[in-house]
Parts: C-alpha cells; structure tokens; sequence
C-alpha cells in the first residue's frame, strides 16, 4: 500500500542507496531520494562500481547526487570494473564495512529478479549484509521493459509528484548513459506515471518490502 509517513520515518535517520552502478539509484528512487533528503533524511547515494569511463562516470553521479541533495559514493573508484569482475566475498565484505560505518536506518537496492546479471549479484550480496542489523530494506526494479511473466510485486509506492521534475534531472546528468546515446528520459517520466496508478497519484515509484520494522 501508501505508506504514510514513510518518509518523515528517516528524517534525521542515514539511508542507504545502493546502486550496482552510477545511475542505478536515480532511475529507481530518484524521486524518493529527492523526498528523503528535502525531509531531513542523509541519503548516501552509493554505485559499487562503473563499467567503464571511471572518470567520467563518477563527475556524472556527484552531479547527479546534488542535484537530488545526496552524498555520492563509488566503493570500487581506483579501477573500471563490472560486479561479475568482483569475488562475492570482496562484494560482500564492502558492504558489511558501508552497513557498519553508516549504520543506515533503510537501505534501498536491486529486486532479486532483476534480469541485469550485474543488478542481480548486487541484490544477492545485499541479503548478506541483512544479518549485521535492523535496516529496513526496499527493492527497486530498473528494468523498463519487463518479462510480465516474471514476478516483480512491488507492495509499497511513494508519492514522487513533488519531485518527478529533481528526479528527471538527475538521471539527465549522467549524460554518457542517456544524451550521449541518443537515449530519452521521458521514459522514466511514463515510468513512474505507470506507477502512479496504484497509490491514485500523477506519479509514484514502486518497491517491494523486503524488512520493515514494526
């Protein structure tokens, strides 16, 4: 359902974004992220890693972060690697350490669904990290053009009306991804129009609840 509340529940409190890779977090909770922050909530908005053009990658999400008042995080920033390039140990452990330094009140990621091989290792790894505390955690689902016959059942959406445009915006700045390939972002304004319909809102993104507390 429409949590009320849900985002004044971390005002004050860290919340965790966990993207696989820079742009991860906007396309999937933008909009939540830009709510959060703008209610007093810390959100470190964290890409493991980037494929390719580090630099380039990284200057995109710090842009990005600001303009959705977040703090930018790269765990792997010495090197271009994919998630698969990684030992789920070492992927693991990076985030045992973010999990115990920031001790975030909810962490939001990858569904476990996902059909994005490097989406999917993220979301594995993450339900490791679980045991280490009472986080709420929330799944996100980037992919736009889904399988129906896969079961992605989102069970929580949060109103983004107020911050569709932030969150445009902020996918916007990672220009290699979307401008550079000719690629429109109106898309992920349909997107969360689609969304929209189940909590009666112009636009919404939808999670699934993978631990609530209370």
């Amino acid at each position: 359902g429409v949590m009320e509340g849900l985002i004044e529940r971390y005002s004050g409190r860290t919340v965790l974004v966990l993207g696989a890779h820079p742009d991860d977090g906007e396309v999937g909770a933008g909009g939540t992220i830009a709510r959060l922050t703008r209610a007093g909530a810390r959100v470190l908005l964290t890409a493991v890693s980037a494929p390719k053009d580090l630099e380039k990658r990284a200057a995109e999400a710090r842009a990005a972060a600001e303009v959705l008042r977040a703090e930018p995080l790269l765990l792997v920033n010495d090197r271009p690697c994919r998630l698969e390039d990684l030992k789920t140990s070492e992927l693991v452990a990076q985030l045992d350490a973010l999990v115990c330094e920031y001790r975030p009140a909810a962490l939001f990621t990858h569904a476990r669904d996902e059909t994005h091989w490097d989406h999917f290792l993220l979301s594995r790894a993450v339900l490791g990290s679980m045991r280490l505390g009472p986080c709420e955690v929330f799944l996100f689902n980037n992919t736009v053009h889904r399988n129906p016959c896969q079961a992605w059942r989102p069970n929580l959406w949060i109103d983004i009306t107020s911050t569709i445009g932030v969150k445009l915006e902020a996918i916007a700045a990672h220009e290699s991804q979307f401008g550079a390939r000719g690629k429109d972002t109106s898309v992920f304004r349909e997107v969360a129009r689609t969304h929209g319909r189940a909590p009666g809102a112009p636009y919404a993104e939808a999670f699934e609840i993978l631990r609530l507390n209370g």
